[in-house]
């Protein structure tokens, strides 16, 4: 396909149901897909149900705490199965692709950010999400650094797909602020809030209101060559 955006996707195979793992609280890649699709069945290791009262308002919708590790379904279940970046979050990823590959009678497709360092700003964004890594992983939240293309690929090897991808490139600037919104929050839960709040107040002064950056985002779908 030549666009492999979520609305092309959905214009191409008509599913009648998906399966959104990894959806988070919902308003990543959930609310998007209740436009398209008839059923929508999102899962997530974290039962963040209070922030999907407004979703669940939807007959269509269906919210399951379940680890993408083992998914709770049947071989063939969805036509479709999705992902928005939720792989980056999961220590064994490549286990991931392959239950929802499983689970899928046709395509899966991923949508991941990617890394480039090709302008200051992206080197600043870089330097800026290592902060967070770092308190997140000491507050014991999954987040690992962004997957790249030929990663993803490597793990596809021998899964009998067809795969196709698309880069879109943004240099879209992000206010310090805007990117650090949440730190205040998993800084409280570290036990170290001053010190980390010192370590952004360094960082802050270092980048001296220089913006950062949006993401790139790698678009992968993957098909299995039985259903075509």
């Amino acid at each position: 396909m030549p666009n492999l955006t979520l609305e092309r996707a959905f214009q191409s195979l008509k599913p009648a149901a998906v399966l959104d793992v990894g959806c988070g609280c919902g308003g990543h890649s959930t609310r998007t897909l209740l436009e398209l699709c008839d059923r929508v069945v999102a899962i997530d290791v974290a039962p963040r149900l209070a922030r999907w009262h407004e979703i669940a308002q939807s007959s269509k919708a269906r919210f399951s705490c379940m680890d993408a590790l083992a998914l709770g379904f049947p071989r063939d279940a969805f036509p479709l199965v999705v992902e928005s970046a939720a792989l980056h979050h999961i220590a064994r990823w490549p286990e991931v692709l392959t239950e929802m590959l499983r689970v899928s009678s046709d395509s899966i497709l991923l949508q991941e950010p990617l890394d480039d360092l090709r302008s200051a700003a992206k080197q600043r964004t870089f330097e800026a999400q290592g902060l967070f890594l770092s308190l997140q992983a000491e507050v014991g939240v999954p987040h690992y650094l962004h997957l790249t293309r030929d990663a993803i690929l490597l793990a596809l090897e021998g899964q009998a797909v067809i795969v196709e991808t698309r880069l879109e490139t943004s240099d879209a600037p992000v206010s310090f602020d805007e990117f650090f919104e949440s730190f205040d929050v998993f800084a409280s839960q570290s036990g170290r809030k001053e010190y980390w709040l010192d370590k952004l107040q360094t960082m802050r002064s270092k980048f001296a209101g220089a913006p950062l950056c949006e993401d790139d985002t790698l678009t992968m779908w993957a098909t299995k060559r039985t259903t075509r």
